[in-house]
């Protein structure tokens, strides 16, 4: 790519970003105390060296969450890295989300460079993709950060599925966009499998095209087991809340026809009710400016199954489509969620239809400054928001209740856990919890040490012990180097039964799933890395040799 493109990218983040950039404010939205914690708590987890944490130890009162088994945090490395050296959590997460928008315009920019020979088209898809009302949605009303990072390798999941089928190029591209998908956020890997699905179907005799999808499969498994495998593991131990969402109905969060053609900010919630419901459309140019590609001579098989994978999403977000038969993708939560489909397989007939009328440069200076008119148009609305923090906002002002009562409308901290889905089924009322130790509901002791991980205490009875801490798998307890297993307890916590009169230490340590999953995946990355970069360079500069000899 030139410098120009870089720079073009660089100036509608910047756009993009401009309710952030000039005020110290970061509006606080549905998610975004969570995706707060999550960056504060793997920065208190890399201060005490551990690099994969799977429990945020601290988080709920200090019962702990299990957040990092089910949400990757490895994307929050470098904010947390930046918070752990003093800068804010405001501007580690606005920082975050600048680099999450710019890397998905270009990852849809790069898209249209390989399908489509029109100079334009890559600026205008681009430029649409980030403007796109569901995506400003997602980032100023939503704060959902998870997603924000699937929408830089859905792309690159059209570019891999593209080049598998055209350019007989290898699995790599569409291996790492899986892998890049399933740990920015779960439901949408799920989609990006649906649109993958989809491309199978419709060439089911191209054996080349399997070839590389099953490679491309098998090696994305394989290097992902170290975070798949404890994720499966973490759902399958005991009942959490995640496990539910298949038995919710998403008739509460379809969308009438005219609210596909909403086409401003909406601050609501994604629900039907009697409050406002916020826009989730993609707006009107990406719904329907694709279109036009129906009339286009000479159209690319690749972009018309995009445009119908993508109408097909739209309109599996309506309301007259059957309760019965949306329920059976009831873990996606919301119907609307189907319009992250339809954001990125629209945007691209959408952008070559569009480009075929922009042939004169002047004529897409204009168009840009249309587009510009609009986007800040959308984006104005945030500057008036006022509810917020600011750079001199610490954490501890978010626990102390400062911003908002950090048990809003919940019986766990609402502040670090959000919707709590991790949780499991049977916890108590953390609000009124003395986060002492009990044994068959009579208070032992609230007097013990806590170092991170480590939390000793004295036991002076032979009674089933139940701990002020969470319960997941992997938990052990541990009394003069004798390892003793726990359980969870009637209300969800750590239960285990001593088997003497002493001191106890309680340690969480990865289970044997975790420990042969990271294995498993470190030793195959490790293959890869010397075949790809050391061995393989090698081997061509042979043959090359060879050849001239």
């Amino acid at each position: 790519m030139k410098k120009k493109e870089y720079l073009f990218l660089l100036t509608i983040t910047i756009l993009f970003m401009f309710p952030y950039i000039i005020n110290n404010r970061l509006p606080i939205e549905h998610d975004t105390f969570f995706h707060l914690s999550r960056i504060e708590g793997y920065a208190t987890a890399l201060k005490n060296w551990d690099v994969l944490p799977k429990i945020y130890f601290f988080k709920n009162q200090g019962f702990g969450y299990a957040s990092p088994i089910f949400y990757n945090d490895l994307f929050l490395l470098i904010p947390s890295i930046l918070y752990n050296l003093g800068f804010s959590l405001s501007f580690t997460y606005k920082l975050t989300v600048f680099i999450a928008t710019f890397l998905s315009s270009l990852s849809m920019f790069y898209l249209l460079k390989r399908i489509d020979k029109n100079p334009y088209s890559p600026y205008i898809a681009s430029f649409i993709y980030t403007f796109s009302n569901y995506h400003i949605t997602d980032t100023y009303v939503r704060g959902a950060l998870g997603e924000m990072f699937a929408f830089i390798f859905l792309p690159l999941v059209l570019c891999g599925i593209y080049n598998l089928l055209y350019d007989n190029k290898n699995w790599k591209m569409l291996c790492f966009s899986f892998m890049g998908l399933l740990l920015s956020h779960n439901i949408s890997f799920i989609f990006g499998l649906i649109i993958l699905y989809i491309f199978c179907v419709f060439n089911f005799k191209n054996f080349k095209f399997f070839k590389g999808v099953i490679i491309a499969g098998i090696i994305c498994f394989i290097l992902s087991l170290w975070y798949f495998i404890p994720l499966l593991e973490g759902i399958l131990s005991h009942d959490i809340y995640l496990n539910y969402y298949k038995d919710s109905s998403l008739d509460k969060s379809t969308l009438n026809f005219l609210q596909l053609f909403e086409n401003k900010t909406i601050f609501g919630y994604g629900l039907k009710s009697n409050l406002l419901f916020m826009n989730v459309s993609l707006g009107w140019f990406i719904t329907i400016v694709p279109i036009m590609y129906i009339f286009k001579k000479n159209k690319d098989k690749f972009v018309s199954l995009c445009m119908f994978i993508g109408y097909v999403a739209l309109i599996l977000t309506l309301d007259f489509i059957p309760v019965s038969f949306i329920n059976l993708i009831a873990t996606i939560q919301f119907a609307w969620r189907l319009n992250t489909i339809a954001m990125v397989c629209l945007s691209i007939p959408a952008a070559i239809s569009f480009s075929r009328l922009c042939n004169k440069k002047i004529y897409l200076i204009i168009i840009s400054f249309i587009f510009t008119i609009e986007a800040v148009y959308h984006l104005y609305p945030v500057l008036n928001r006022n509810f917020f923090i600011t750079n001199k906002t610490k954490y501890e002002h978010l626990l102390a209740g400062e911003i908002i009562d950090p048990f809003y409308y919940a019986d766990y901290n609402r502040i670090e856990l959000a919707g709590a889905d991790y949780l499991p089924i049977k916890s108590p009322d953390f609000r009124y919890h003395d986060g002492c130790i009990y044994s068959n509901n009579t208070k032992i002791t609230c007097d013990f040490s806590r170092k991170y991980n480590n939390i000793s205490f004295d036991v002076d009875r032979i009674e089933n012990i139940t701990l002020p801490i969470t319960y997941y798998k992997g938990y052990v307890v541990y009394i003069n180097d004798k390892k003793i297993n726990t359980f969870e307890s009637n209300n969800g916590l750590v239960e285990f039964t001593p088997t003497e009169i002493g001191t106890y230490t309680l340690k969480y340590q990865w289970t044997f799933l975790q420990k042969i999953s990271f294995i498993i995946s470190l030793f195959s990355f490790g293959i890869y890395i010397i075949f790809n970069f050391i061995l393989n360079p090698k081997i061509k500069r042979v043959r090359i040799k060879s050849k001239i000899n």
